[in-house]
């Protein structure tokens, strides 16, 4: 904690934004981190991302610009996305990645997973499914 991850994973994030080079990241920390991810994205990149909330009723929480959720959307629709790895691995969304629109930059923060298992699982939904032909995929934890 404290290196610096997120603010530079913000900085490229942005960069590639802005630049057209990127238009649809996906960011998937634990659950634990989804809230202090969206503010960084929000507060420090005014990058306006959705934080996916699973369960009964789906929806799309955003902060930025301003404060606003979405229900009943599909999972992956908004083009800059956070979605936790607990949401992300579990089987049953695979179709639905699988018929999402591809991203272009795919993230994942496992920082603080005791267990890989997570973003390895994550790792083999990229390959499985064709995400993109250029699509990037970043790890990020604590390790130097």
């Amino acid at each position: 904690m404290g290196l610096g991850k997120t603010i530079e994973a913000g900085l490229a994030i942005r960069s590639l934004y802005l630049s057209g080079i990127v238009k649809r990241v996906l960011i998937a920390p634990p659950a634990s981190l989804t809230h202090q991810w969206q503010r960084e994205m929000a507060s420090k990149f005014f990058l306006p991302f959705a934080l996916v909330k699973g369960g009964s009723n789906l929806k799309h929480d955003y902060i930025f610009p301003f404060e606003k959720n979405r229900s009943g959307l599909r999972m992956y629709d908004p083009d800059l996305c956070i979605v936790s790895t607990g949401l992300l691995s579990r089987t049953q969304r695979l179709e639905e990645l699988q018929n999402s629109m591809p991203f272009d930059l795919s993230l994942v923060d496992e920082a603080h997973s005791k267990l890989e298992y997570s973003a390895n699982l994550v790792h083999e939904y990229s390959r499985m499914v064709d995400l993109s032909d250029n699509m990037q995929f970043i790890k990020i934890n604590g390790i130097a």
